[in-house]
């Protein structure tokens, strides 16, 4: 069985978690661990993070995840946000580490030019490899999320993931990936049970996180808007077999979906709903 959780706010601190992940009734959940629009983080304060740790051992949550800031882009040729990109990604992944996740989110970022996709992979898989070592954490592991395609993205395909991750271990380091089930309909993927068994044969164990979206636009229309299951476009018998698959179960299940809490929690019971409980 998957765990089912939600993108939570750390508006007003991470106090603020717990009473969130109670409403929904959370076994996983996703943060940022700074504002996500802004470089400079201050420290974490180390009563919130006493009184986080508490939580999480309390509600024996087994795993969760958090997301990088949107601000970090590894694969860009510009030298200047590459390197602000990288300095920013090693003080995140510390961050990470100290709060207790499992899993660190991270989007593959954008050369900007189409011609740029090969250069920019081997950027990506060079400052992963930089900041990993710089960062020197033992227990988060690093996901690199598929996108949507859109303004030269990378990871609009799952070839490219793959490239990635090959990438960084010949570095001599674990990574993963992210799957968002909006973004891999959006970049053009067909979503079906033979979806979901090609993504298991080609990544396999390598799948650490599954954002759970439902898409507000079309299949291949490269535009990343996130809807409400079954409020979209894709299938619902497709979320169905993908909660039910055993091969994904026990990683976190994140949604990003739109409306705030009340709309989490019902997608949350929407999902539940189509768990057979035999699997």
């Amino acid at each position: 069985m998957p765990l089912l959780g939600a993108h939570l706010s750390i508006r007003g601190g991470l106090k603020n978690i717990e009473k969130q992940c109670k409403y929904l009734n959370c076994a996983t959940f996703q943060i940022f661990s700074k504002n996500q629009l802004r470089w400079y983080a201050p420290p974490i304060e180390e009563d919130d993070l006493l009184e986080f740790k508490k939580f999480v051992a309390k509600e024996n949550i087994s795993a969760f995840v958090i997301h990088s800031s949107y601000l970090i882009n590894i694969a860009s040729s510009n030298d200047h946000l590459r390197k602000k990109s990288i300095n920013a990604l090693v003080d995140e992944l510390r961050r990470a580490e100290i709060l207790g996740a499992s899993v660190f989110v991270l989007h593959p970022g954008s050369p900007r030019k189409p011609e740029k996709v090969v250069t920019g992979l081997k950027r990506v898989i060079d400052a992963l490899c930089r900041a990993i070592e710089e960062s020197n954490v033992k227990k988060v592991k690093i996901a690199v999320e598929n996108t949507a395609g859109s303004g030269y993205l990378l990871g609009k395909n799952l070839h490219e993931l793959v490239s990635i991750v090959e990438g960084v271990e010949k570095c001599g380091y674990e990574i993963g990936v992210c799957i968002d089930t909006a973004h891999a309909f959006q970049s053009g993927y067909t979503l079906d049970d033979r979806f979901i068994n090609d993504l298991y044969n080609l990544l396999g164990r390598k799948i650490l996180v599954v954002h759970i979206n439902d898409s507000l636009t079309e299949q291949g229309s490269r535009k990343d808007r996130h809807a409400n299951i079954g409020k979209g476009h894709i299938s619902l018998d497709f979320f169905e077999s993908l909660v039910n698959d055993n091969r994904l179960s026990d990683i976190p299940f994140i949604l990003e979906t739109p409306g705030g809490l009340a709309m989490f929690k019902k997608d949350i019971e929407t999902l539940r709903s189509m768990i057979n409980e035999k699997v």
